[in-house]
């Protein structure tokens, strides 16, 4: 199957239709980018589709570049293709399966170059850390030479919400195994543990896709080198065996009904609960009107759709708890074991708040692109209250502060998507290693963990 890649790389000129530039024209103007075959004289029956498959493939990946996964039609993919419609459904049975064959083509094209570019270093006896390198490399450059099948491996997948699920899960298997040999060999031993490396790759995804993917050429390779020194600062045994955090106070459960819990507060609360207890799907006008008890009619004068009210509803319960965490850092001593006590803080509140942490951590993974721009948001302003926490002079740059967060994110993901919100508490010292270690180093982020650590022990005595 990676033999294809190379028929698969988008479109070999970036003018879609004639006399305008791509974004400026209709799909009904596109003409077809791969060039058809000129006799299919001879040719055998199995050639001549394997052609038009890897031809459907480079469109639908030209395709979601143009106009994004959700407005991509199949008419668009054939018509880019130069093959018709009926074509495509033969082939693959519509653009969903089309797309899904693409993204593991695509996955494992980049993943099985990065894996042989550190195997070969390191045969060839290169140290672990230049060998680790040497891969990051590798794989800037296959975001770099293919922007469109980059953009669909790492986000246009996410429109498809939980159907994606399963290739998502194969994509995890295969970058985790790299990272698996790669930081551990770098750190010295025999593996990392397993809440690092989730972090580590889902730091790593989200910077490639919010940084690098569509940057302008030095900035992408600017964030590229910044990515590759966060994925190498988390290397250490430090991170074996860290000890648990225990937030000093325990975390209050949801706050005092706020003054504005009028209509709009009750039906925020409202989505929040339906969502958590029955998946987004059952978030309706009048499910959210029943719920909170209130006429049907007033949904309207609040909120253009059930998705809008469901989207502000985690925001501001996100934000609360942020709120909270941050509150309980500025009593730690040093900002470094104040990170420590706000993620502890932070992580509690959300295993007590079930409503919260499934409709953050799982609804909105499964809600396709709504949930994955408001995904972005919240781990943003995670970033943000994390940054609070740290000292000005030590605050880290955009990139690192994005890896961080977007690392913490993961860790609360794997979790709440095992169906296990209450041991989120268990993750607060590798988070604090996640936050901290790219900042001041392992050694220094597992000392202040073993402070608080021994902190939170006296204290609950």
């Amino acid at each position: 199957m990676t033999s294809d890649i190379n028929h698969v790389r988008g479109a070999p000129e970036r003018d879609g239709c004639r006399g305008a530039p791509a974004g400026e024209c209709g799909p009904k103007d596109w003409r077809p980018l791969y060039p058809q075959l000129t006799s299919t004289r001879g040719a055998s029956r199995e050639f001549v589709e394997r052609n038009q498959r890897m031809r459907l493939q480079g469109a639908i990946c030209e395709a979601c570049m143009r106009k994004g996964y959700d407005r991509t039609t199949a008419v668009d993919v054939a018509r880019l293709a130069g093959v018709s419609r009926k074509t495509l459904y033969q082939h693959f049975g519509g653009k969903e399966p089309l797309f899904l064959a693409t993204h593991e083509l695509v996955v494992e094209w980049i993943s099985s170059r990065v894996s042989t570019a550190y195997s070969k270093s390191r045969r060839e006896g290169v140290d672990p850390v230049r060998a680790l390198r040497g891969a990051t490399e590798v794989y800037l450059a296959a975001l770099r030479d293919r922007p469109a099948q980059a953009r669909l491996a790492l986000g246009e997948v996410l429109a498809l919400g939980v159907d994606a699920g399963e290739a998502l899960e194969q994509s995890k298997r295969a970058w985790i195994a790299i990272l698996d040999r790669g930081l551990g060999d770098a750190a010295g031993v025999e593996r990392m543990p397993a809440p690092i490396l989730g972090g580590a790759l889902g730091g790593a995804w989200f910077v490639s896709r919010t940084r690098i993917v569509g940057a302008a050429r030095k900035q992408a390779a600017r964030n590229g080198r910044e990515l590759t020194e966060w994925l190498l600062s988390l290397c250490g045994s430090q991170a074996l065996d860290l000890p648990a955090i225990v937030p000093e106070v325990e975390p209050r459960g949801r706050r005092a009904p706020r003054a504005c819990d009028d209509e709009r507060g009750r039906m925020l609360d409202a989505a929040l609960a339906l969502a958590a207890g029955a998946g987004h799907e059952e978030v309706s006008n009048g499910a959210i009107t029943a719920h909170s008890r209130i006429a049907r009619n007033a949904f309207s004068r609040q909120f253009e759709s059930p998705v809008e009210c469901l989207l502000e509803a985690v925001e501001l319960r996100f934000s609360e708890a942020l709120d909270e965490a941050v509150g309980a850092a500025g009593a730690a001593s040093g900002w470094e074991r104040g990170v420590c006590r706000a993620l502890a803080t932070m992580l509690a509140r959300v295993a007590r708040d079930r409503d919260l942490a499934v409709a953050a951590f799982w609804e909105l993974h499964t809600l396709g692109a709504p949930g994955a721009n408001c995904r972005v948001g919240l781990i943003r302003c995670l970033a943000s209250a994390l940054g609070q926490c740290i000292s000005e002079r030590d605050a880290p740059s955009p990139v690192f502060a994005d890896a961080i967060a977007a690392s913490i994110w993961a860790l609360c993901f794997e979790l709440v998507a095992a169906g296990r919100p209450e041991r989120l508490p268990e993750m607060s010292a590798s988070a604090a290693y996640l936050a901290l270690a790219p900042i001041v180093g392992a050694a220094a982020a597992r000392t202040a963990i073993e402070a608080e650590n021994r902190a939170g022990s006296t204290n609950h005595r």
